[in-house]
């Protein structure tokens, strides 16, 4: 039931004409019952021994060889715990959840394997007992905490937001803040309306930045030229054009009364002439109208992933296109549709967003609605 451990400790004195002289000293550590302990402890203490080895004067090359193998024979033992098939890869700041209160999760883990375990940088290095074990429970431990980021090393991005927006941004009971932190593994901390996003990199802290803004666009809220407003972002940008196509449709519905009225006095020639003016016309308004989506998609778009499309104030046809053109070049992928929640909408409501959910379930997709503006295709 006792199991002795033999460590050798080799001391370097001096080196005198290529000679090596050094003390050794040997200690010997008892494992096993108590009673065990103390008997042998008492028998092996009185049996140290100091013994200084003068190594015989030789050739350098034979001094060399004899120093190489008393180093080999003291590093060799405990090779095994570096192994890398005996070390995991854990990101320091998780390695306080192996340890636990006071070393009770780490104690309880070495007890249940017989294994020794060594934290060290961002590696776990495991030796002894029942290695495999041992490795897959602190896998298991560390696995609720997986999301969870370094604050100490983490990157950081500072904005603001409305004062509105604050209620929106935290959610009913805080879940809102608590899903953005979660999908974006991140750190979300609001101060009045300064919001701070702490992620492992600069990209992860953009996309939650993104993520607060969509949060707050589906409740109406926009950042338009450093300056939040309740106006869809490129309502100043696209406001011309807008004005060009309305009068090209009141110039539409004239010449139609126009023609209907010539035709009706008998004037078939005046008739046929404004009825294919018209024509014309509403040729290159739907032109100019479709460019103009075009140019808004883009618009909304241009800093967004692939698989993520903002559809704010879009016509529902468009829209609908542009939907399934992302889920048709995104087969199999999660898809993240922002159809928006009808705060411009007039008195009728959303129009794109019910739209899109009955087209995905007439195509037998499953979906989510992660905020009132913002549906995820799965």
């Amino acid at each position: 039931s006792t199991k002795y451990i033999y460590n050798i400790y080799i001391t370097p004195i001096r080196i005198e004409n290529n000679l090596l002289f050094c003390k050794s000293k040997k200690k010997r550590r008892i494992m096993g019952n108590k009673q065990s302990k103390a008997n042998d402890s008492t028998k092996n203490e009185s049996k140290k021994t100091k013994e200084t080895t003068k190594v015989k004067k030789e050739s350098p090359e034979k001094v060399a060889n004899v120093s190489s193998e008393k180093v080999t024979e003291t590093t060799t033992a405990p090779a095994s715990s570096t192994n890398s098939n005996n070390e995991i890869t854990v990101p320091n700041h998780l390695h306080r959840y192996i340890i636990g209160t006071k070393g009770s999760t780490i104690k309880e883990i070495r007890e249940k394997t017989g294994s020794n375990i060594d934290l060290e940088g961002d590696l776990v290095k495991v030796s002894g007992g029942d290695e495999a074990k041992c490795i897959e429970l602190i896998k298991e431990t560390i696995k609720p905490h997986l999301d969870k980021i370094d604050l100490e090393n983490a990157k950081s991005l500072t904005f603001t937001i409305p004062t509105q927006g604050t209620q929106h941004v935290v959610g009913a009971g805080g879940s809102t803040i608590k899903d953005l932190q979660k999908s974006y593994k991140c750190k979300i901390e609001l101060d009045d309306t300064k919001v701070t996003i702490k992620a492992a990199t600069t990209e992860a802290c953009e996309k939650a930045k993104r993520a607060v803004m969509d949060e707050l666009a589906s409740h109406g809220w926009f950042l338009v030229k450093g300056s939040w407003t309740e106006k869809l972002p490129y309502e100043e940008e696209f406001a011309a054009v807008r004005k060009e196509i309305s009068d090209m449709s009141d110039k539409i519905h004239q010449l139609g009364d126009n023609s209907q009225k010539a035709f009706k006095s008998g004037d078939g020639a005046k008739a046929k002439e404004l009825s294919t003016e018209m024509k014309e016309l509403v040729k290159k308004r739907d032109d100019l109208n479709n460019k103009m989506h075009e140019d808004i998609f883009t618009f909304l778009n241009k800093d967004r992933p692939s698989d993520e499309i903002d559809l704010h104030g879009l016509h529902v046809d468009f829209a609908l296109e542009k939907v399934k053109q992302t889920l048709e070049n995104h087969k199999n992928k999660t898809v993240k549709l922002i159809v928006g929640a009808g705060n411009h909408s007039d008195k009728g409501g959303a129009k794109i967003k019910p739209r899109v959910i009955s087209y995905l379930k007439e195509q037998k997709l499953s979906y989510q609605q992660i905020n009132n503006g913002t549906l995820q295709v799965n």
